[in-house]
């Protein structure tokens, strides 16, 4: 994926902590169900992370936790419903599975319905996760890229996100613990996207705040790494 992305807030300090958050699930109806899984992961973990924060400094009970917020594409399709709080929130964090189709279509349709809803603002933070059948996390990327064409067109602030592959295992691994062998890579990587959009910068600038960048990582985008031979996962996931 070309790492010469125009972004909003490249070289900004931190926001802070995100406050109010949409998670988009535009993965679809013939979905794996992986994209789900780590959407769901993603408000879990950055919600277990915020206590332990707040815990660390003393400060439990004293700031209000994130809010997370739900939509999907096809309730947003329907009836423009969304779970949404009286303003836009400042960041949305969109999950998709990149197929055959147009990977942008279903966001762009989504992120309309969210207009018509007024839950779009000028500059608002929009990170993605976008999983690919195929074995290589790069399988994803026009997914991501997608997302950050979206995003242009929209004015809004395209942050970053995680590409993974192997759509099936990263399902299939979603009840296993998260931090056990089966799962760690991805919580990782999953974990750094956390990083950033807590503190309401791109993924690339957050990989330099706090020492995380690596060569799985190009420009804003974070690849999960699965060493699990190819072999092996067509014969367990075919």
């Amino acid at each position: 994926m070309a790492t010469s992305q125009k972004h909003a807030h490249a070289g900004e300090r931190p926001h802070g902590v995100a406050r109010t958050i949409l998670a988009l699930d535009v993965a679809g109806a013939h979905a794996t169900g992986a994209a789900a899984a780590l959407l769901a992961d993603f408000e879990d973990a950055l919600l277990a992370y915020d206590h332990l924060s707040a815990s660390a400094l003393d400060a439990t009970g004293t700031a209000e936790p994130p809010r997370f917020h739900h939509a999907s594409l096809t309730a947003l399709l329907e009836n423009d419903q969304i779970d949404a709080s009286p303003a836009p929130c400042d960041t949305i964090v969109a999950a998709l599975e990149v197929s055959d189709d147009t990977p942008g279509a279903a966001l762009g349709s989504a992120l309309d319905a969210l207009a018509r809803a007024n839950a779009l603002a000028p500059g608002q933070r929009v990170y993605a996760i976008a999983v690919a059948d195929a074995p290589a996390p790069s399988a994803a990327h026009p997914g991501l890229e997608a997302v950050a064409a979206c995003c242009r067109e929209r004015d809004l602030a395209w942050m970053g996100g995680l590409a993974a592959g192997r759509a099936k295992a990263v399902a299939a691994r979603s009840v296993k613990p998260r931090m056990g062998r089966a799962r760690r890579a991805c919580s990782e990587a999953l974990d750094r996207l956390i990083g950033a959009a807590r503190a309401g910068v791109t993924v690339s600038a957050s990989a330099e705040l706090f020492g995380a960048r690596d060569a799985a990582s190009a420009g804003d985008v974070i690849d999960v790494p699965d060493p699990a031979p190819a072999i092996l996962y067509r014969l367990l996931y075919r």
